[in-house]
């Protein structure tokens, strides 16, 4: 199921472990998604706490608002940490971290703060 609205297009998957909300999730399986690791690509950013086996509204095109590990300044490129939190992808300066890149920050945060993002991967 999609949902296209003026801000973004959102899936409904199935939670495969608990989810926390504003956070990186793959695909796995057909219709289910997991918390994304590094490394890994990023289907979109959990818009709701899911538990296990719980719908998960998904954000997967547009902006979105997501949790960051570290503190990121606005327009800098994101891809998931090992815990699906928001880090720079490219630490240090040059280097793309592990995954696709997944978006860039529309706002500036702290450590464990919530920023807002636009999902444009490349």
């Amino acid at each position: 199921m999609s949902e296209v609205s003026a801000n973004n297009v959102t899936l409904t998957r199935v939670a495969s472990g608990d989810l926390p909300q504003y956070r990186f999730v793959r695909q796995i399986g057909n219709k289910d998604v997991m918390l994304c690791h590094s490394g890994f690509l990023a289907l979109g950013v959990a818009q709701n706490k899911a538990l296990d086996n719980e719908h998960a509204t998904v954000v997967v095109g547009g902006a979105t608002k997501i949790s960051l590990s570290m503190s990121l300044g606005a327009a800098t490129e994101v891809v998931a940490d090992a815990n699906g939190f928001a880090q720079n992808a490219f630490v240090p300066v040059g280097i793309v971290a592990s995954g696709t890149i997944a978006g860039f920050l529309l706002s500036s945060g702290t450590s464990g703060s919530i920023a807002e993002m636009l999902i444009a991967r490349r």
